[in-house]
């Protein structure tokens, strides 16, 4: 076997309880089964950005039909996408009509969409043309931006935040709390993705009101005894749901820190094995 898929293996394995499957089904019967807890889910769609049009016009219909599969399922699930799988870098238009295309759907079906947005400088046009837009929410990748965010869009009141402290960004900032309490002031309802459970209950600890008025998103994968806690204690919780064929770039992107050394040592201990 070539080192090439041997690193492949060894990384699906790590990831793959963070990931649902490479089917829409396999993501809906997750949701189902978190709804059944009393979880709501936030499902999408892996893929890597499309360099063609015909591409872009494919993950729009994915996004649509997953919207469409929701409703029809009756899964209490809202629906997360990245602009740029839209075609963001291809044309603005053309990803505009691409995300309109979706949330008229999405409006049709009484499904929640999150639209993330990398930058909201370059893309504060997308945010103009669908300010206003019912059940539609704005995603950002760091608490970085979603300070800055907050600061020169108070009109967008539901926000998402992904808070993981491996991110170059949220690693950089010296109160990640007060960061979060700021963007919170502004937000009408706001999400926060991956915040460590430990800081989770140092927030509620700080202001009681946020065991209502914060809803604190897990990727797929976190501990069920984690969540149980937190629900015991009042918490409002959803999971990210991933699902899709291209997770090499999901992988690369959200593989927690800490497991670059236990990748390092099975990448070893395998190649031993191979070569043996």
């Amino acid at each position: 076997m070539k080192q090439g898929s041997i690193v492949e293996r060894v990384i699906h394995r790590l990831v793959k309880k963070h990931i649902s499957g490479p089917t829409m089904g396999s993501a809906i019967d997750r949701a189902k089964r978190f709804n059944e807890k009393g979880i709501p889910a936030s499902i999408t769609f892996i893929s890597n950005n499309p360099q063609t049009k015909p591409k872009a016009a494919y993950i729009t219909t994915t996004y649509m039909q997953l919207i469409r599969e929701i409703a029809r399922m009756g899964i209490t699930a809202s629906v997360h996408l990245q602009l740029d799988q839209l075609g963001a870098e291809l044309s603005g238009d053309f990803a505009i009509k691409n995300l309109q295309s979706i949330l008229e759907v999405s409006r049709k079906c009484g499904v929640f969409v999150w639209c993330e947005i990398k930058d909201h400088l370059r893309d504060a046009e997308v945010i103009s043309r669908i300010d206003g837009a019912k059940g539609f929410g704005v995603a950002l990748p760091n608490i970085e931006h979603g300070i800055e965010f907050a600061r020169l869009h108070r009109h967008v009141r539901q926000l998402k935040v992904s808070c993981k402290e491996d991110h170059a960004e949220n690693a950089r900032l010296k109160d990640p709390l007060s960061g979060i309490e700021t963007i919170a002031k502004s937000a009408g309802n706001l999400v926060l993705l991956s915040l460590k459970e430990s800081d989770a209950a140092k927030l509620v600890r700080k202001n009681p009101k946020y065991r209502k008025s914060l809803i604190f998103e897990f990727q797929l994968g976190y501990g069920d005894r984690k969540i149980g806690r937190m629900m015991r204690k009042g918490a409002r919780l959803s999971m990210f749901i991933p699902f899709g064929k291209d997770w090499e770039s999901y992988a690369i992107n959200n593989v927690p820190e800490g497991y670059t050394r236990l990748l390092a040592n099975r990448l070893l201990a395998e190649g031993k094995a191979e070569g043996a």
